[in-house]
C-alpha cells in the first residue's frame, strides 16, 4: 500500500473501484482527515488527460452545495493523479438498499428530495455526472446525502479513449438508453435518478441480466415492472413520478431535476397530512378497542388476553399506521361480534352460576361448559367451569373412596375384625353426605355393632372366668401350701420322703402352671400336691402313735415284777423293732400299714443294716443295738421318742446329717443311763461311773456346746465298742 501521496499521509484504504482506490489520509499542514482518491494510471495519462482532469476537477471544486462533496485539493503525484475530499462517515447508498436499513418512505422520500437538490445544482452550475448510481451516493449518519465522483466517469473515458471511440461512458444498470449511444446530457442524469430510486423503493435494479448486450436490450426496449406491482404499499403518486423519470425518450422526462423535486415534496407534504390524518384514525380506533376490552373484562368476568397493545406516536410512518389500523379495525370487528355471543349466553351463564351455588355441579358443568364452547375467553365460565369439574371429580373420588372403604370394612367384618370394621363405617359416615351412602354401609354397621357387642360379652365372660379360675387355683395353692406346712411340723420330710418329694413336684407344677394362666391344671396339680402332704403327714402321725403305744406297753412289761429276761430277744427288743419295721414298710409303700401293729417278734429281723449319712458318715446303728439295751430305753417314752426319730433320719438317708448325729448321741446316752440304772440296782460300782459319763455326753449334746463336738465322737466310738448282756454285764 502507498504510505504517502505528496504531502498526505495515507492511513489505511476505505473503498476501491474500477476508476481508482480510495484512502483515509492525513493532512499535515491543515491537521484534518480527507478521503484521498487516486485515478486508475493503467496507460500513461498525456497532456490532453491531465488537462481535461484538472478542469473536471477545478469545475466540481467550485461546487458548494449540502448534497455534494466538498473537494479539497487535486493534483499529481509519482505519475498518480488525486482529488483529496472531505473525509464522510456514514455509509453508501447501495449498502443501505443491500441491508434494507431504511423501510419506510417517509425516512425515503427525505433522501430522494436532496439526491435531486444536489444534481439539480450541479446541473445549474453545467456539471453533469454521467455515472449516478447508489455507490456514488453517501449518506451521513444524521441522513444528509453526499453525491461523489462529478466528472470521474468522464476523464475515465478520456483516459481510455472510450469517448473519442462513441462508446459507454457510467454503470449499464443505471445508463440512460440514449448515453448508450454516446448521447446524453443532464437529462441522462434524470433517468439515472429514476433507475436509482426504483432500485430504493423496491430493493431490485430496474434493469438487469446476466451480461451487458442484455442489459443493454433492455434499456432499449423495455420498461421495467410498475412500483404497485413490486410494492403494492407505495403510493401510485410515486409510481408515476419514477416511471416518468425513466422514460425512454429524453424529451418525456422531467425538464429538469427541479421539477422532480417539487413532485417528490408535493408527495411528501401530502404523505404527511395522509399519515396524520390516520394517525388521528387510528388513534380513534385504538380507544375504541380499550373501551371493547374494558366491556368485556367486565361481562366475561376477568382480564381479557388478547394480541399486543400497540402504542402510536406522532412518529409512526405511514405503512405502520396502515398496518396498525388494519389490524384494529379486525380486533374491534372481533371483539364486538364476541361481545354479541356474549350477551347471547348470558342466560346460560346465569344458570350455571346458580347451579354452582346450590351445588347442583353436575348441571353447572353442562351449562358452563357450553359457555366455554361458544366462548373460549369467557374467563368466569372459564374458572366456574373449572371449579364444577373439580366439585365433581372430588364427588367422584369420595363416592369412590367410600365404596373402597365399604369393601374393606366388610373384609375386616368378614375376619372378625369388628372395631376395625366401625372405625372405616366411621370414616364413611362422616365423609358421605345423608343421601349417599351406600346400604351396605348401614348393613354392615348394625352387623358389625351386634358382632362387636356379642364378642365383648363373650370376652367379659371368659375374663370371669379366668378370674373365678384364678381364684379357685389361688385357693388350691394356699390348701397345698397349709398342707405342706403341717407335714414340715410333722416331720414327713424325713419320715415319708417319697411322698414328701411327690408333693414338692406337684406343687411345682402348680405354680407353673398358674404363673401361665393354666389355672385348671393348676388346680389339679395343686390339689394332688395337697393329698400327698396330707397322706405324708398322716402317715408321720401314725408311725409316732404306734412308737408311742409300743414304748407304753413295753414300758409296763419292764415294770412288772418277777418277768424274767430271756437271753435272746427280750420284749423291749421285739417292740422297738417293730416299730423300725413297720416305719420301713410305711416308707417303702408311701404310707404306714395297719397291719405292722400286729407284727410277730421277728418282724423286722430282715431290715437290720448299716446305713451312712453323706456329709456327717454316721451310721445307722439300730440293728447293732442289743435287745435288751433298746427294751430298757423304751420304758423312757422321751428316749424312746428320740430314738425313733433319730434312726428315721438315719434310714432316709440324707440332708440332715448332723441332726440326726446328735440325737443319735442323745439315744445312746439314755440307753446308758438305762444300762447304768440296771447295772446300780445290781450294786456294782462301775455302773455308777458309767451312768455318770452318759449323763455328761447327753448333757453336752442337748446343750449343744462347741466343744463336746469331737469328744461327743470319740465316746460315740467308744460306746460303739459295748454291748449290753441280758444280766447288766459289760463285756467287749
Amino acid at each position: 500500500m502507498i504510505q504517502k501521496i505528496g504531502k498526505y499521509r495515507i492511513l489505511e484504504r476505505i473503498g476501491r473501484g474500477g476508476m481508482g482506490s480510495v484512502y483515509k489520509a492525513h493532512d499535515p499542514i491543515l491537521d484534518r482527515l480527507v478521503a484521498l482518491k487516486v485515478v486508475s494510471a493503467e496507460s500513461d495519462h498525456t497532456d490532453e488527460l491531465r488537462a481535461r482532469f484538472f478542469r473536471e476537477a477545478q469545475a466540481c471544486a467550485k461546487l458548494s452545495h449540502p448534497n455534494v462533496v466538498t473537494i479539497h485539493d487535486l493534483g499529481e503525484a509519482d505519475g498518480n493523479l488525486f482529488i483529496v475530499m472531505e473525509l464522510l462517515e456514514g455509509d453508501e447508498l447501495r449498502q443501505l438498499i443491500a441491508r434494507r436499513t431504511v423501510t419506510h418512505l417517509e425516512d425515503k422520500l427525505p433522501l430522494m428530495i436532496q439526491i435531486c437538490e444536489g444534481l439539480e445544482y450541479a446541473h445549474e452550475k453545467g456539471i453533469v455526472h454521467r455515472d449516478v448510481k447508489p455507490g456514488n451516493i453517501f449518506v451521513l449518519r444524521n441522513g444528509q446525502v453526499k453525491i461523489l465522483d462529478f466528472g470521474i466517469a468522464q476523464i475515465a473515458a478520456a483516459q481510455t479513449g472510450l469517448t473519442r471511440a462513441g462508446l459507454i461512458v457510467g454503470t449499464l444498470q443505471y445508463m440512460a438508453p440514449e448515453r448508450a449511444r454516446g448521447q446524453g446530457g443532464h437529462l441522462s442524469d434524470i433517468f439515472s435518478v429514476g433507475a436509482v430510486f426504483y432500485e430504493f423503493l423496491t430493493n431490485r435494479a430496474p434493469f438487469s441480466g446476466d451480461d451487458p448486450i442484455e442489459i443493454l436490450e433492455k434499456l432499449r426496449t423495455e420498461n421495467p415492472p410498475r412500483l404497485a406491482e413490486v410494492e403494492p404499499s407505495l403510493p401510485a403518486e410515486l409510481g408515476i413520478i419514477v416511471e416518468r423519470a425513466l422514460a425512454k425518450d429524453p424529451t418525456q422526462r422531467f425538464a429538469n431535476l427541479g421539477q422532480m423535486r417539487a413532485e417528490l415534496m408535493t408527495l411528501r407534504r401530502k404523505r404527511s397530512e395522509d399519515t396524520e390524518r390516520l394517525r388521528q384514525n387510528v388513534q380513534g380506533r385504538l380507544r375504541q378497542l380499550h373501551e371493547l376490552k374494558a366491556t368485556l373484562e367486565t361481562r366475561l368476568g376477568g382480564p381479557w388476553a388478547d394480541e399486543t397493545v400497540f402504542v402510536v406516536d406522532d412518529r409512526a410512518p405511514h405503512t405502520t399506521l396502515e398496518s396498525v389500523g388494519r389490524d384494529t379495525t379486525s380486533r374491534i370487528a372481533r371483539l364486538t361480534e364476541l361481545l354479541s355471543r356474549a350477551d347471547a349466553l348470558k342466560p346460560a351463564l346465569d344458570s350455571g352460576l346458580a347451579a354452582l351455588e346450590a351445588g347442583d355441579f353436575d348441571r353447572a358443568v353442562l351449562e358452563l361448559d357450553r359457555v366455554v364452547a361458544e366462548v373460549p375467553e369467557h374467563a368466569l365460565a372459564a374458572e366456574s367451569l373449572r371449579e364444577a369439574q373439580h366439585h365433581v371429580a372430588e364427588r367422584r373420588q369420595r363416592r369412590e373412596q367410600i365404596e373402597a372403604f365399604v369393601r374393606e370394612a366388610s373384609a375386616a367384618y368378614d375376619a372378625g375384625e369388628y372395631t376395625r370394621c366401625l372405625e372405616l363405617l366411621a370414616w364413611v359416615a362422616e365423609h358421605a353426605a345423608l343421601d349417599t351412602e351406600p346400604a351396605e354401609a348401614a348393613r354392615l354397621r348394625t352387623a358389625a355393632q351386634a358382632a362387636l357387642t356379642r364378642e365383648r360379652e363373650e370376652e367379659a365372660a371368659r375374663r370371669e372366668e379366668r378370674r373365678r379360675a384364678s381364684e379357685s387355683a389361688g385357693r388350691a395353692r394356699e390348701r397345698a401350701e397349709r398342707a405342706r406346712q403341717v407335714a414340715e411340723w410333722s416331720e414327713a420330710r424325713l419320715d415319708q420322703a417319697q411322698l414328701w418329694s411327690q408333693a414338692e413336684t406337684k406343687l411345682a407344677e402348680g405354680r407353673a402352671a398358674i404363673a401361665g394362666e393354666a389355672y385348671a391344671t393348676a388346680e389339679t396339680r395343686l390339689d394332688e400336691a395337697r393329698q400327698l402332704y396330707e397322706r405324708a403327714e398322716a402317715g408321720a402321725r401314725e408311725a409316732r402313735a404306734i412308737a408311742r403305744e409300743a414304748q407304753a406297753a413295753a414300758a409296763r412289761r419292764a415294770d412288772m415284777p418277777g418277768e424274767t429276761v430271756k437271753p435272746g430277744r427280750s420284749v423291749d427288743d421285739t417292740v422297738f423293732n417293730s416299730v423300725l419295721d413297720h416305719r420301713h414298710g410305711a416308707d417303702a409303700a408311701g404310707r404306714i400299714s395297719p397291719a405292722g401293729q400286729d407284727a410277730g417278734p421277728h418282724a423286722g429281723a430282715g431290715h437290720r443294716e448299716d446305713v451312712t449319712v453323706h456329709g456327717g458318715a454316721v451310721e445307722r446303728r439300730a440293728a447293732r443295738t442289743h435287745e435288751r439295751d433298746v427294751g430298757h430305753a423304751a420304758r423312757d417314752p422321751t428316749t424312746a421318742d428320740l430314738a425313733v426319730t433319730a434312726l428315721r433320719g438315719a434310714r432316709a438317708g440324707g440332708g440332715r446329717t448332723r441332726r440326726v448325729r446328735d440325737l443319735l448321741r442323745l439315744v445312746d446316752g439314755q440307753l446308758g443311763q438305762a444300762r447304768d440304772q440296771r447295772a446300780g440296782r445290781a450294786g456294782g460300782p462301775g455302773g455308777h461311773r458309767a451312768a455318770a459319763r452318759r449323763a455328761g455326753a447327753a448333757a453336752r449334746v442337748r446343750g449343744g456346746h462347741p466343744g463336746t463336738r469331737e469328744q461327743g465322737g470319740r465316746d460315740d466310738l467308744r460306746r460303739r465298742r459295748h454291748v449290753a448282756c441280758a444280766g447288766g454285764a459289760v463285756r467287749r
